[in-house]
């Protein structure tokens, strides 16, 4: 009876540690495999032009931080991206980032509006998070 219980235990661990790994598994395709935070830069500054926004600058916020999650190290990269454009086109811009080739996480989002000037300029703090090499 024992090791009856013991099997059924050692199958649901199984079956829980395959889900968890297929629901992870998205989420690591997307997570600097091959990215360099120079193809970062240039797909979020394509990705801004393509919505129409000028992109005005992009630097690193801060130092990055380290993190872990299972076997996977990561590296959060802050940044801060201003471009200037319309309401809807900084909205899109932030929706599509979750189609993008690398995890990002918004952070702060600051809008204003210059002057007379009908496009805003938008002040965006995001996250990358890179696969930390060993």
């Amino acid at each position: 009876a024992e090791a009856q219980r013991f099997a059924a235990e050692e199958l649901s661990r199984a079956q829980r540690l395959a889900q968890a790994k297929q629901q992870l598994a998205p989420l690591a395709r997307r997570v600097g495999h091959g990215q360099s935070m120079a193809r970062v830069l240039e797909t979020l500054s394509a990705r801004a032009q393509a919505h129409q926004l000028q992109v005005v600058a992009v630097q690193p916020r801060a130092v990055a931080a380290h993190t872990a999650a299972g076997s996977l190290a990561l590296r959060e990269v802050p940044l801060e991206l201003q471009v200037s454009g319309r309401y809807r086109q900084i909205g899109e811009f932030l929706g599509a980032l979750t189609e993008a080739p690398f995890l990002a996480d918004v952070r702060e989002l600051s809008l204003s509006s210059p002057g007379d000037a009908q496009a805003l300029e938008a002040r965006i703090a995001i996250v990358v998070y890179m696969e930390e090499q060993s």
